[in-house]
Formats: structure tokens, sequence, C-alpha cells
């Protein structure tokens, strides 16, 4: 029953991996077509894309430091108060 079970395990496993690869795969091949199909266009379009989102991770990345040290401060008053 135990090897009945991770033979189970296994064949789940190995489908998911054949499926992640078929869209994997399929997303490369539309990629390349996007590119046949668009070229120059579709570089300049994902750059741009990449530029973009790399400003939004920024002033993400910014706000979380700056609710992380209003949080400390927070807890250090807090802290503060508990033991005086």
């Amino acid at each position: 029953m135990n090897t009945l079970m991770i033979g189970i395990d296994m064949l789940g496993e190995i489908l998911s991996a054949f499926i992640i690869g078929l869209i994997i795969t399929g997303l490369a091949a539309l990629v390349v077509y996007l590119i046949y199909r668009y070229g120059v266009y579709l570089l300049i379009g994902a750059l741009a894309l990449i530029v973009f989102l790399g400003k939004v991770a920024e002033k993400i990345i910014a706000l979380l430091i700056k609710i992380t040290k209003k949080s400390g401060k927070m807890a250090m008053r807090l802290e503060e108060k508990i033991a005086g």
C-alpha cells in the first residue's frame, strides 16, 4: 500500500512538472511569435514596461520601509509605557 501511495504521489509530481513545462513552452512560443510579428515595437514596449515596474517596485519598497520604521517607533513607545 505504501508503494502505491508513493507511486501516485510521484505521478502527481511528474504531471505537475509536465503541465508547468507546457505552460512555459507555450509562453516562450507566444513571445517568439510576437517578436517575429511586431519586432522592435514589442521590445521597446517590454523595456518601457520593465522600467515602469521598476519605478513602482521602488515606491512600494520605500513605502514598506516607512511603515516598518513607523511600526517600530510605535512598538518602542508602547514598550516604554509598559515599562515605565
